[in-house]
């Protein structure tokens, strides 16, 4: 993949982005021309439902799992799945994203969050692409990001509850 995010491609994400909002859709709706930027084949475990909490998703992953929000059927049987990732969390730069001590993807619990870890593509458009093993994940941030955070390995620390995977069948 290429170190650079297309303008072409960000703009058809934001417009994608604009139209779901517009029509009030819950979950992501993307054309299937995106699925293979957006979809990455992970390993469920199990899914639980607390009384506190929506349904999660033990998962793994070739660089670790963690316990996330899902979004698809409840009856899943365990295996391999193509998911889309999304953050419902807007992306605060010392606060809930940082600089990652270490490179390469990562995934894993952090006391009652998750970390993800991954290359930041911030964009001038006030969003942010994080690519996690080949897979974007679109954030939203609230404050412009450092000059110096371009395409950086970054950690997000996010509330599970507030990572949803979303199941496809390709």
């Amino acid at each position: 993949m290429s170190e650079l995010l297309d303008r072409a491609t960000l703009q058809t994400l934001l417009d994608d982005i604009k139209d779901v909002t517009a029509r009030g859709v819950k979950g992501p709706r993307w054309p299937s021309r995106m699925l293979h930027d957006r979809t990455m084949l992970v390993e469920l475990v199990k899914i639980a439902k607390f009384p506190w909490s929506p349904w999660l998703a033990q998962i793994r992953t070739p660089f670790g799992g963690a316990m996330v929000r899902w979004c698809g059927d409840q009856s899943a049987e365990p295996g391999a799945y193509h998911v889309e990732w999304t953050v419902d969390e807007d992306i605060v730069w010392g606060q809930n994203v940082k600089p990652a001590a270490e490179s390469g993807p990562g995934v894993r619990p952090g006391g009652h969050c998750v970390v993800l870890r991954g290359q930041l593509r911030p964009t001038e458009d006030g969003v942010a692409v994080l690519e996690l093993d080949g897979t974007l994940i679109l954030l939203d941030v609230t404050d412009p990001l450092p000059e110096d955070a371009a395409h950086t390995w970054v950690e997000l620390f996010i509330e599970r509850e507030k990572i949803a995977l979303y199941p496809y069948v390709l």
